[in-house]
């Protein structure tokens, strides 16, 4: 499992995570890989 916390509509970062997601499934012979976008918030 990898947890990733990214800006909203980041699109750097959303290219990056589809990068990531493409790879794993070449390495690993993945058919599909779950993605599961949930907002939040955090205060520090």
């Amino acid at each position: 499992m990898l947890e990733v916390v990214h800006p909203r509509g980041s699109a750097p970062a959303d290219s990056a995570i589809v990068a990531v997601i493409a790879e794993y499934k070449r390495r690993f012979r993945q058919e599909s890989v779950l993605r599961v976008l949930t907002p939040g918030r955090a205060s520090f």
